[in-house]
């Protein structure tokens, strides 16, 4: 987790919020949870997307979209 958290803010800034946010969830869960890759992926993009339905749309909060984005 560790790792992954500080790999974490650089692919924000690289990449976004939402995508970096994904390949985080999805990192975790995979290798540190040993989940199987349909589980990580379904709870990955359902968790950025619950995030961008909450920040983008709801609580009307622009993300970090990233230098590449």
């Amino acid at each position: 987790y560790s790792i992954a958290l500080v790999v974490l803010v650089p692919a924000i800034m690289a990449i976004g919020m939402l995508p970096a946010l994904c390949l985080f969830i999805l990192f975790c869960l995979r290798v540190a949870e040993r989940m199987s890759w349909r589980s990580s992926v379904a709870i990955a993009v359902g968790a950025t997307a619950g995030s961008w339905l909450l920040f983008e749309r709801l609580l009307q909060v622009q993300l970090p979209r990233g230098m590449l984005a």
